[in-house]
């Protein structure tokens, strides 16, 4: 697969994009540990408790403003940060987080000396990733971008969180995929936890040359949207069900190339303009809407808008995806035993 991102709300606006290569014979994935930082440690930087960096699972005391990660046993992992960035993380997720005031500078270079510097060929040998740096660090407009190779990309996309950015990041990262030659294209937000194992365990079932849209709608019913044609024509509506990036979703080679005329070398922003919705219900436009194809519905992801704290914690390892909190619970969890608890880290 290759592995793409962008992140932020919930519901049809919470976004983060990943894809990987599924290959029948896989090396066994070895474990991964960050490098330890070197240099003085930066300042403290302000962070909600939404956004508040995760410590480190060897409980090591985590430095303001730099990536640490969490990790449930052998499978998930989660990395946060407060800046316009969007990387990999420990399990080769891609990771968005907000702007923030300061510290800029400091937190890119912590990514360019954790995330960015670890080849994901060290974490799962048959996948690339690729993930996108946005331009407007506060301070940093003019540096250079990280040179972390093929593992970042500058989308030129707006930093803002409104439809129009999220999918001009969207339409970045399909012609990414395309580009790659990759087998499967998935979607994944920046308050995920991701099991390669059980994402390329669940792929496995399908043939990346069907018409395959995997994921989770957050609606009961399909949305309804009103298509507007270019030049003031015809206005007419259409129903269709879509995937939340919340909890993530997957798109096979086959299908995605049959999106391309509404998707490709940027027709996705403009096919989004059509019905004036962000880039999870447009995937689910083009999809279902003007292709003809059908969502095929997965209980193994989560987004944050599921009561969390009643999936049976005997079954974590089989989920796909996980998520946590949203703007009414922030305690919305999982149940895992052991771990830190919410005096060590309040975010969990």
């Amino acid at each position: 697969m290759l592995c793409t991102g962008g992140g932020g709300g919930g519901g049809g606006e919470r976004h983060l994009l990943r894809a990987t290569q599924l290959v029948e014979d896989r090396a066994p994935m070895p474990t991964h540990r960050w490098p330890r930082i070197q240099g003085p440690r930066p300042q403290p930087c302000s962070a909600s408790l939404n956004h508040a960096p995760y410590r480190r699972a060897s409980r090591e005391p985590s430095l303001p403003g730099l990536p640490t990660s969490v990790l449930l046993p052998g499978r998930f992992s989660l990395v946060r940060f407060q800046e316009e960035v969007i990387c990999l993380d420990s399990s080769n997720r891609v990771s968005r987080a907000r702007p923030g005031q300061g510290c800029a500078r400091l937190r890119r270079q912590g990514l360019e000396r954790t995330d960015l510097a670890s080849p994901a060929s060290h974490i799962l040998p048959d996948f690339s990733g690729v993930g996108t740096l946005a331009t407007d660090f506060p301070g940093t407009r003019s540096s250079p971008p990280p040179t972390a190779g093929s593992h970042v990309v500058n989308t030129n996309c707006s930093a803002v969180h409104t439809r129009q950015a999220l999918c001009c990041k969207m339409a970045v990262e399909y012609d990414k995929f395309i580009e790659s030659g990759r087998k499967w294209f998935c979607h994944v937000d920046d308050d995920n936890y991701v099991n390669p194992d059980g994402l390329l365990h669940l792929l496995s079932s399908f043939s990346p040359s069907q018409d395959v849209y995997l994921g989770r709608p957050s609606l009961d019913h399909p949305i309804e949207a009103t298509e507007r044609v270019q030049g003031g024509g015809t206005v007419t509506s259409v129903k269709f069900w879509f995937a939340t990036g919340g909890a993530g979703f997957c798109l096979s080679r086959g299908l995605a190339l049959k999106m391309s005329p509404w998707a490709s070398l940027g027709s996705f922003m403009s096919t989004a303009e059509r019905v004036r919705l962000p880039d999870d219900c447009t995937v689910g436009y083009i999809v279902e809407g003007l292709l003809g194809a059908r969502l095929l519905r997965s209980p193994l992801f989560h987004s944050h808008l599921e009561n969390l704290p009643r999936l049976p914690p005997d079954t974590l390892l089989q989920q796909v995806t996980l998520s946590y909190g949203g703007p009414e619970n922030p305690h919305n969890v999982v149940n895992v035993a052991g771990g830190f608890s919410l005096q060590q880290d309040p975010t969990r």
